[in-house]
């Protein structure tokens, strides 16, 4: 059954071009071993050992390295927003857009979205814990946070979704939450409405909701207008192909000026 969904999963077109990990080869693990740094080679042997029990096809050292916290799998909250970044792509796959470019999630690429996808002469950005370095420079509280030594990278929302178009970027960021609770789900949205506040110089031409927030569940069955700077959704809208009638929104406002689609988004309880 796990390997079927693993399979399944590793089908899909945005991981198309991403190369598959290769064990290491015999010449590999000498290379490795004879390098000249001693420190290097202290730690060769628990990598190889940890590289082996990996990529065999054994059970029994899997657990060890998950028993022995050698190897961890993600966090639930980090799986949630890796979720909600594929779904959200997957959505809009569905919807006709194609993926033209994609990167490593995690890789040494600065601000680069994770996905580029286009439809059209419409293209589209996806970020996944990164933004633009202008976002920072048009920072409302770029002095105050560097008077006390707060990285950039310490306020950034989880995805950045950002259409390209003749009359400039536009953008909308969506912040994942793990989360049914009414009150964490309340502190969630002041933090929503923080990133508008701090970001307002790049997101002042963007159409409504500039932000949206999504939620495992807890918010009640309603329709959320564009009106609103921020939109609340759940697990099961965002799965449903919710966020794509607001990133169209987002795609149109990068040609036409003034012009909305009307979005609206039928929130699931």
């Amino acid at each position: 059954m796990l390997g079927l969904e693993a399979a399944r999963l590793l089908g899909n077109s945005a991981l198309s071009g991403v190369p598959r990990a290769s064990v290491l080869t015999g010449a590999d693990r000498q290379a490795l071993r004879l390098s000249r740094l001693p420190e290097f080679r202290e730690e060769v042997s628990a990598v190889l050992a940890l590289h082996d029990g990996l990529f065999a096809d054994d059970i029994t050292q899997l657990r060890h390295f998950l028993g022995e916290r050698i190897w961890l799998p993600a966090e639930p909250d980090k799986l949630f927003e890796l979720w909600a970044l594929f779904a959200l792509v997957e959505s809009l796959e569905a919807e006709d857009w194609l993926i033209s470019d994609l990167r490593l999630i995690g890789g040494e690429a600065g601000s680069a979205p994770a996905f580029r996808l286009r439809r059209g002469e419409a293209t589209l950005s996806v970020a996944y814990q990164a933004i633009p370095q202008a976002f920072l420079r048009g920072s409302r509280y770029r002095e105050l946070l560097s008077l006390y030594d707060i990285s950039g990278s310490a306020r950034r929302p989880d995805i950045l979704v950002t259409a390209h178009g003749p009359l400039g970027d536009r953008h909308m960021f969506v912040e994942v939450k793990l989360t049914d609770n009414r009150d964490y789900i309340v502190e969630s949205i002041y933090k929503a409405l923080g990133y508008l506040s701090d970001f307002e110089a790049s997101l002042i031409n963007s159409p409504s909701p500039q932000g949206v927030l999504v939620v495992w569940s807890g918010v009640s069955d309603q329709k959320f207008h564009t009106e609103h700077p921020v939109a609340i959704i759940t697990a099961g809208t965002i799965r449903d192909g919710g966020l794509v009638p607001l990133v169209e929104q987002l795609s149109v406002a990068s040609f036409r000026p003034g012009e909305e689609t009307g979005a609206v988004i039928q929130q699931e309880a």
